[in-house]
């Protein structure tokens, strides 16, 4: 896994992009997308699903770059 945190405008909000997928489809990380919290916490948007997202180190400092690859 590879994260990139990028600083973003004013107000943006987190987001999660997954380019593994067709058409990099971004998932905003909001309560109304958690779709499971069984072992961990999981958002979909439009099909797409990211898994664990409350392990993200947050708040990120800026142009922070984060991997465990």
């Amino acid at each position: 896994m590879r994260l990139i945190l990028c600083p973003a405008p004013a107000n943006h909000g987190y987001k999660f992009q997954r380019i593994d997928l067709d058409g990099q489809p971004v998932i905003d990380a909001d309560a109304d997308r958690v779709v499971s919290t069984e072992r961990g916490t999981t958002l979909e948007q439009n099909g797409a699903k990211v898994h664990t997202t409350r392990n993200t180190p947050w708040p990120p400092c800026t142009r922070c770059k984060w991997t465990t690859a």
